[in-house]
């Protein structure tokens, strides 16, 4: 039902007699039923046990993911989390194969995009918020270029977000050792082309990934920041030399989905690109922000007029 209806998570939220239902669709959150806390707490056992977690763990978090025998490619992500009552809260999220690129607002910015990924060389850094549809749009760019001729593409994540036929795909097992700057470590040995690093979260991994860049590969990473300004300073922040930047860092991408007016989908994404010669400059006056990129959409009819007052602030390049 979830994939009929293209809903990307569904939530079995505990009340005090009932267990609530909601999905999230385009975004949004809605509510969907009410459920028996005896038949709630059966399907949660029951997805616990079928994404391997320990059935018998009733007061910490767990997460995993649960492969549906039926849908070849489609896998199940499972996060459990027990509220004060000790009720599990669980979320499923939906993850399909990623083959093309999200539906871009504006073609120009994909045609960018997958000029960026086909460079020798250099630092690719995307941001957005949870859901914004990153890993989607580094999961198809990665798939696009992988044939082009054929390439060597490494990815370190924690966990695998999507399996992907055309990657060689590593996960992080902080419990074994493996982690984030071990992992890096290993693959410079491992003769990449590309190197994807599911998320730069300190600043020994940020200093290896910029180290590799510079070493002749191409690394795509993700970093939390809700424009591409504020990459820069979060870079840093984690103690990255300027001059070793300007030489390594491609570009920065962020980006953010729009309501649209359109037959068969519901919105879009608009990039906020920063590339050279906006990176190495203080002055960067010829940015397309998303407040401009949203006002544009706007005019072209792309957008809906009403929502015309919710947006700027929400896009404004200076909100963190």
């Amino acid at each position: 039902m979830a994939l009929k209806n293209k809903y990307s998570d569904i939530h079995f939220t505990p009340k005090t007699t009932h267990y609530a239902l909601y999905f999230r669709s385009n975004g949004t959150l809605s509510f969907l039923q009410k459920l028996p806390l005896e038949i709630s707490e059966r399907c949660i056992t029951f997805l616990k046990y079928n994404s391997g977690l320990d059935i018998g763990e009733q007061q910490l978090p767990q997460s995993g993911r649960y492969e549906w025998p039926e849908l070849t490619g489609v896998s199940i992500r499972i996060s459990v989390i027990p509220n004060y009552r000790s009720l599990p809260s669980l979320v499923l999220r939906c993850v399909s194969p990623v083959h093309q690129l999200p539906l871009a607002l504006f073609q120009y910015q994909e045609a960018k995009l997958k000029d960026l990924i086909a460079q020798k060389s250099g630092l690719l850094l995307f941001s957005g918020a949870v859901g914004s549809g990153k890993t989607a749009t580094i999961y198809s760019l990665l798939e696009y270029i992988s044939q082009k001729p054929y390439k060597n593409i490494l990815t370190i994540e924690d966990p695998v977000e999507i399996p992907s036929p055309f990657l060689t795909q590593f996960q992080i097992n902080q419990t074994a050792g493996f982690s984030f700057d071990v992992a890096l470590r290993a693959t410079l040995r491992h003769d990449p082309d590309i190197l994807m690093i599911g998320e730069i979260r300190d600043s020994e991994t940020a200093k290896m990934a910029l180290r590799m860049a510079l070493t002749g590969h191409l690394v795509v990473a993700t970093i939390h920041s809700s424009h591409s300004l504020g990459v820069l300073y979060r870079l840093k922040n984690l103690g990255l030399p300027p001059t070793d930047l300007k030489q390594a860092l491609l570009a920065i991408i962020s980006q953010k989905f729009v309501p649209i007016q359109h037959h068969l989908v519901q919105r879009a994404l608009i990039y906020e690109i920063l590339t050279k010669p906006g990176l190495t400059s203080e002055i960067l006056s010829d940015r397309l922000t998303f407040n401009a990129l949203y006002q544009k959409g706007v005019l072209y009819g792309f957008i809906p007029k009403t929502t015309d007052k919710k947006i700027p602030s929400a896009f404004s390049p200076t909100a963190e």
